[in-house]
């Protein structure tokens, strides 16, 4: 549902946003512990940075989702209410 283009790179990123932050954050873990060679880091970092990208982007289309749903709600008129505000 996002407004961007995506790459072939983000082709291989999950979908979802809470799987893009799990995969993150076991990213972050296996970097933190050392144990990848160099190369093999700098590529998981790498893929982190457009994680992270994806991520961002999904954010910012839902907050502009929110915006719109929420300016039109506030050019409707509220709709009669059953109650009586008199009591």
């Amino acid at each position: 549902m996002s407004t961007h283009e995506h790459s072939p790179d983000e082709a291989s990123l999950p979908e979802s946003f809470e799987e893009k932050l799990n995969a993150i954050e076991s990213l972050v873990q296996r970097l933190e512990r050392g144990e990848l060679p160099l190369e093999r880091s700098l590529a998981e970092f790498e893929r982190g940075m457009r994680l992270i990208e994806a991520a961002r982007r999904e954010l910012e289309d839902a907050e502009q989702r929110v915006r719109l749903i929420t300016a039109e709600g506030s050019e409707r008129p509220m709709p009669p209410s059953d109650e009586d505000p008199a009591g």
